[in-house]
């Protein structure tokens, strides 16, 4: 329990500039011992964050919105777990029941997604903690990777699925085709290899 709010915690704090914005406004983790009984005390931990009025991804029906909506959500999803793991942070626990959908009454148009839930986070890209299988050595920190590298793989957008009904691949492609010119030979040759051994 202790690893998940010190986790939370760190995360709030290396994410800092997009408090506000993508995530919530992080007013700070605290330790408070609450007495059991005469003899005894309960010490538990908490994390005080902005309310954020709306609803989940998880709470409404895809089939609501149309694919356009649908594939800017994505588009969405995808820019903000790659700004973040510029940061060197791994979301694992990246799914619709974690990403609020503002009321438009509360959110300006450029907050309609906010991101909550970092306890599971990884930092170092998970450098330390990842399973051996995946080959982990030279994960270029503190680059940004572009989703053409990483989001091709359906296996990232897993936890997505009923809310993606078109050729994911294709659509990445087309989408972060910009982004092409960022993508070095050492970028490729690592994130190809682990994608490729990941999947074996």
């Amino acid at each position: 329990m202790d690893r998940y709010y010190t986790h939370e915690a760190r995360a709030y704090d290396v994410l800092s500039e997009l408090q506000r914005k993508q995530i919530p406004i992080f007013y700070g983790a605290y330790t408070l011992d609450i007495p059991v009984n005469s003899s005894e005390a309960r010490t538990v931990r908490l994390i005080l964050i902005e309310y954020i009025p709306g609803v989940s991804m998880q709470q409404v029906n895809p089939k609501d919105f149309s694919q356009h909506d649908r594939q800017e959500i994505m588009k969405s999803v995808i820019d903000f777990e790659s700004l973040v793991y510029e940061r060197d942070i791994l979301l694992q626990d990246l799914s619709p029941r974690n990403v609020m959908m503002a009321e438009k009454s509360y959110a300006d148009p450029e907050r309609s997604l906010v991101f909550i839930d970092f306890d599971s986070a990884l930092f170092n890209r998970g450098k330390y903690e990842r399973e051996p299988i995946i080959d982990n050595k030279n994960l270029l920190l503190g680059q940004w990777i572009s989703p053409l590298l990483r989001w091709k793989n359906r296996s990232m957008a897993l936890q997505f699925t009923l809310w993606i009904d078109w050729d994911l691949q294709r659509w990445v492609e087309a989408e972060y085709a910009h982004t092409a010119s960022t993508i070095t030979p050492e970028m490729r040759e690592s994130y190809c290899r682990r994608t490729n051994t990941a999947s074996s």
